[in-house]
C-alpha cells in the first residue's frame, strides 16, 4: 500500500515540477533562442539569439538577424552585454553595451547599423521577458512592452 501511495504522490508532483517557476540558478548557462519570426507589412525578420546568463548577474548575447524586404535579405550580427535578474517568471535584462558587428550588405554598413542600435538603446535600454514554459533544458518566453508590438512573439529556447 505504501508503494502505491508513493507512486501516486510522485505521479502528481513530477508533472508539476516540470512547470515550476525557475529560480535564478536554473537560468544560469548558455541558451539558444529561435529562430523566431517577426512579420511586418514592409519588413520581416528572422532572429537567433545566443545568450549566456552568468551566476554573477551579467549576460552576453550574440544576435543573428535576417531582415527581408521585397525579396532582399540582409544578415546582421550584434553583441550585447549587461546585467540580468529573475523576478518570479520574468527575466529582466539591462544593456550596458551593444555593438553592431557585421552586415552582409554593402548598403547597410557597420556604422549605419551601430547608429541604428544606439538609437534603439537610447529609447529603451532594458527588456523583460515572461517565461511561459520551463523544464530546465528548454523554455518559451514572450517579450513584454516591446518597442514594436509585432515583436511580441513566443520564442523557444534550448540549452546550449
Amino acid at each position: 500500500m505504501r508503494f502505491r501511495f508513493l507512486s501516486f504522490t510522485l505521479g502528481l508532483t513530477l508533472p508539476l515540477a516540470a512547470f515550476a517557476t525557475p529560480q535564478a540558478p536554473d537560468i544560469v548557462g548558455a541558451w539558444t533562442c529561435g529562430p523566431y519570426e517577426t512579420p511586418g507589412p514592409d519588413l520581416s525578420t528572422s532572429t537567433i539569439d545566443r545568450r549566456v546568463y552568468s551566476d554573477n548577474g551579467y549576460f552576453t548575447e550574440h544576435s543573428f538577424v535576417t531582415y527581408t524586404r521585397e525579396g532582399l535579405q540582409i544578415r546582421t550580427e550584434t553583441r550585447n552585454t549587461g546585467t540580468w535578474s529573475l523576478r518570479g517568471d520574468l527575466i529582466e535584462v539591462r544593456f550596458n553595451s551593444s555593438k553592431f558587428l557585421s552586415s552582409d550588405h554593402p548598403a547597410f554598413t557597420v556604422a549605419h547599423g551601430q547608429a541604428t542600435l544606439d538609437a534603439m538603446r537610447a529609447r529603451k535600454n532594458a527588456e523583460t521577458k515572461r517565461i511561459l514554459q520551463f523544464d530546465g533544458q528548454s523554455m518559451v518566453t514572450i517579450p513584454l512592452d516591446s518597442m514594436d508590438p509585432q515583436g511580441e512573439v513566443q520564442v523557444s529556447c534550448s540549452r546550449g
